[in-house]
């Protein structure tokens, strides 16, 4: 599965069964497909057909039929569109990069995770100075940098070379509003206030707010980090403000496999008993899984825990 034009993203090498003139591919698709199939597009939230859909199968590509997730990995993410934690295998679905927006796409994507989380912070339908999100959540990500890995990826992808930052502290915040312009805005997440033909004031929308399943600070005191834990143990753990203490916690039970944007983690004998001489009871652990589960936890993992703990 492929996808072309539309957001100028950068295409691979690789080489697909499936290849036609977009003459043929219009041919086959609707129009509505095309777009987002060929084009890159996103169709409007809470429209499409699957989106609520506890059908159990498998979802194939509509335009070359290739199979691509089990309904089993489907979850209910409030988002608008169906989605999945894992695809049925690595090689039916290639990542491309967009690349069509300005900036540092290393900090830029962090940056916009953090926008996100501060946008489900915030008190819908409230005018705010433009420049007030993008700078707190610069900030917000500068504070929680890790130097170390960032110094790093760019040694890495330099090969040891001397590093030229590509933007400004200030060209940080600029080029992220841009994304909030031409991402946010469009998909209805955000309305902006315009004087003279510019951008000089942001809110977070009523749909953006139901999207976002939006939580004031005001009110909650921050986002609470979630997780999703799968039959074969692994555990995948979505930051919230909460995380630090949350990874603190699942790491004295499981073993942690990868810290990036989302944590994981694995559950297995011996980390289960570790932590149960380490203070907790099978009853706590039972209980940081399921208080903040996504989805059900599948019966063998509770099981398991159970008979581990003995």
């Amino acid at each position: 599965m492929g996808f072309n034009g539309g957001m100028a993203m950068t295409p691979s090498d690789r080489e697909y069964s499936v290849s036609m003139t977009p003459e043929q591919w219009h041919e086959r698709l609707s129009p509505q497909e095309f777009a987002v199939l060929r084009e890159a597009g996103t169709e409007r939230p809470f429209t499409g057909e699957y989106t609520d859909s506890k059908s159990v199968g498998v979802y194939a590509c509509r335009a070359c039929g290739a199979e691509l997730f089990r309904s089993q990995n489907k979850f209910d993410s409030h988002c608008g569109w169906p989605s999945f934690y894992s695809p049925l295998a690595e090689d039916r679905v290639e990542y491309i990069e967009d690349r069509s927006l300005p900036g540092e796409p290393f900090h830029q994507t962090r940056m916009r995770r953090v926008l996100l989380r501060l946008l489900r912070r915030a008190e819908p339908m409230l005018w705010q100075d433009v420049a007030i999100l993008p700078f707190l959540t610069r900030n917000a990500y500068l504070t929680q940098l890790d130097t170390q890995q960032t110094e790093e990826f760019f040694a890495a992808r330099f090969q040891g070379g001397g590093y030229t930052p590509t933007e400004s502290l200030q060209q940080m915040c600029w080029n992220l509003l841009i994304w909030i312009k031409k991402r946010l805005f469009p998909l209805g997440l955000v309305d902006v206030g315009m004087k003279d033909g510019r951008v000089v004031a942001l809110r977070l929308s009523r749909l953006g707010a139901e999207l976002l399943d939006a939580e004031p600070a005001a009110k909650v005191g921050g986002t609470r980090s979630s997780v999703i834990v799968q039959p074969d143990f692994e555990v995948l753990v979505f930051p919230g403000d909460d995380a630090h203490d949350v990874v603190h916690v699942f790491d004295r039970f499981a073993r942690r496999t990868k810290s990036d944007h989302v944590h994981q983690f694995r559950l297995e004998q011996t980390t289960v008993q570790a932590g149960i001489a380490d203070g907790m009871t099978p009853a706590q652990i039972l209980q940081e899984l399921t208080d903040r589960a996504r989805v059900p936890i599948p019966q063998n993992v509770l099981y398991s825990i159970e008979e581990w703990a003995q």
